[in-house]
């Protein structure tokens, strides 16, 4: 006897519907056996000061604390050498551990670390997202023996960055730009005036990293627009703000079945489109890929291209010498390997300028000692240069760049 093709169609759903029970609840259950296993393994270990949530574990300490998030982290381990976090119930990503030991980081750092690696893109919505943004770059590829590709990516990037990254090659381009975009922002600061310093080292960094990195005369710091600039400032903070509203959608999505279940099923997928700060970020990152395309063509077909010392020109020529990327990925692979370098360099310089001059505005009796220390080293306002603001030369200058990285790191974890 033939069914009919609704009785078939209802089977069909009720065999689908079967399947994907077993399958949600056989994920379910292995992920909290890892989350079990991991407890188990990590019981001696002491948790960081914080009140888990009984679903959330530490997710909703670090939304609560969102704008704080990195002094929550510092009151909650302070005093620990390692310490514990849970996230999301049956997450066993969100078991981490925070090391505050020198030994331990150095095992981690140095020591051993082909042993450690990153984690991929598979592995959680921050991952997931984190490489779009950045792509394969030197901070998202996966390194040592336990990547995929064996950390090979990471090791050509690391190796032709070690080539360009040396005093000879970046110190007389390096101070010219820096001083020359100090000028800049000197003549756009009325004497008097209240004006928010951080906005203008933001522009300060950008536009000096924009001809560093770029060989690009960008001018944000005397208003002129650069749409690589905000694109960037945009992923950044769209980034954040999506991860944190996604955290556990996504959580929920990879428990489904296919194929709505994982970070690319149609579950995630409807809940990207009707999200706004992900619209703001695909946004962003669209116009960077445009921007990034054009300036490599620029940089690419430049008759100068032999004798820029720009970052781009540097990683382009040694790409070509070694042929280690193929042509059809070339603008990709730029576009992802300095980027990863502008992340590196532009928000951490900029707020670290940004609190050096908090305590600068905050201790007067300090501003006085270094601006003593400066009028004695660079009488009538002489240039400075890398030689003139040495440790040796400017100590209290010296220890005042170093404070704000000790009290107030940009990149504290």
């Amino acid at each position: 006897m033939m069914l009919s093709r609704s009785a078939m169609l209802g089977r069909g759903l009720m065999i689908y519907a079967k399947l994907a029970m077993v399958q949600v609840i056989g994920t379910l259950a292995w992920k909290l056996w890892t989350c079990f296993r991991m407890r188990r393994m990590l019981k001696d270990v002491p948790r960081s000061r914080y009140t888990p949530h009984w679903l959330l574990g530490s997710v909703k300490a670090q939304r609560d604390f969102a704008k704080s998030r990195h002094h929550w982290r510092n009151e909650a381990t302070i005093g620990l050498p390692v310490s514990k976090t849970t996230g999301i119930l049956w997450d066993p990503a969100f078991i981490s551990l925070t090391i505050r030991d020198p030994e331990l980081i150095k095992h981690y750092l140095q020591d051993k670390f082909d042993v450690y690696s990153k984690a991929e893109p598979s592995n959680g919505i921050i991952e997931y997202t984190f490489g779009e943004w950045l792509g394969r770059g030197i901070f998202s590829a996966p390194h040592g023996v336990g990547a995929a590709d064996a950390g090979d990516n990471w090791l050509r990037q690391r190796k032709i960055a070690s080539q360009i990254f040396t005093r000879a090659n970046m110190t007389a381009t390096m101070t010219d730009t820096f001083v020359d975009r100090v000028h800049r922002m000197i003549s756009v600061i009325k004497p008097g005036e209240k004006v928010d310093m951080q906005v203008h080292f933001f522009n300060y960094t950008m536009d000096s990293i924009m001809h560093l990195f770029f060989g690009v005369d960008a001018d944000s710091l005397r208003g002129q627009s650069n749409a690589y600039g905000t694109a960037f400032d945009t992923a950044h903070r769209s980034f954040m703000k999506y991860v944190m509203e996604a955290l556990f959608p996504a959580n929920l999505c990879q428990l489904l079945p296919f194929p709505f279940g994982g970070l690319n099923g149609l579950a995630m997928r409807w809940q990207r489109y009707r999200s706004q700060s992900y619209k703001e970020f695909r946004d962003a990152i669209a116009l960077l890929d445009s921007e990034s395309a054009r300036i490599v063509a620029e940089c690419n077909n430049d008759p100068n291209l032999p004798d820029r010392q720009d970052l781009l020109a540097r990683f382009l020529r040694a790409v070509k010498a070694e042929g280690c990327v193929p042509d059809a990925q070339l603008t990709t692979y730029l576009r992802d390997t300095v980027l990863n370098f502008v992340i590196a360099g532009r928000d951490t310089t900029a707020c670290t300028l940004a609190w050096m001059f908090y305590i600068l505005g905050t201790h007067p009796e300090i501003q006085q000692r270094v601006q003593e220390e400066i009028d004695e080293k660079l009488p009538n306002l002489k240039e400075p240069d890398m030689k003139a603001v040495a440790s040796t030369n400017m100590p209290v200058l010296h220890a005042l760049l170093y404070e704000p990285l000790r009290l107030s790191p940009p990149v504290p974890l």
